[in-house]
């Protein structure tokens, strides 16, 4: 099912490292009809159109490969929410992701609330939501804004709508 034209739509930045489990996310968003069993890596970006309970959303799903992340500013100026999502179990790259959700919170609008997801935190090897928020200072880099950090599993869909609830009700209002 489509975005309904009646409501505005929402634009929503999905980022974070190649393989921290975005498009993963995004396919677990989606209405089960709309969801495909073959996740792959995300070339560029992907856009998404959905009904998420009651917001008209259209996710860009940026790809998170070094190459492409210059690509992530394209689509700040219009977003409304952004969803940042790191490998909770990829302890060696959480400094890259410190520093992008650094270039990230400056280069999106002040007001735009923030969504982290600590991904794949239902492997063995996996930091809490807890050390991930220190370890990336999230409080810092997020400032005033309204964000919220909550464990998930792509996979399983473990938290993910907790922290969709979280940002449905958070959004910014679609520019005109």
């Amino acid at each position: 099912m489509g975005a309904s034209k009646s409501k505005p739509v929402h634009n929503i930045v999905c980022i974070g490292l190649d393989n921290a489990g975005k498009t993963t996310i995004v396919n677990h968003l989606k209405p089960e009809k709309e969801q495909v069993d073959d996740i792959v890596p995300t070339v560029g970006f992907n856009t998404e159109k959905f009904r998420y309970g009651s917001a008209n959303l259209t996710v860009h799903d940026m790809s998170g490969a070094k190459q492409y992340r210059s690509l992530w500013k394209e689509n700040f100026d219009d977003a409304n929410g952004l969803i940042f999502v790191i490998d909770a179990a990829d302890h060696l790259r959480v400094v890259v992701a410190e520093s992008e959700l650094s270039e990230a919170t400056q280069l999106a609008p002040a007001t735009v609330p923030i969504l982290i997801l600590c991904n794949k935190s239902d492997l063995p090897a996996a930091l809490s939501k807890t050390q991930i928020a220190t370890s990336i200072r999230a409080a810092d880099h997020c400032g005033t804004r309204p964000w919220s950090i909550v464990a998930t599993s792509g996979v399983t869909g473990e938290g993910v709508k907790e922290g969709m609830a979280w940002l449905t009700a958070n959004l910014t209002a679609p520019k005109k």
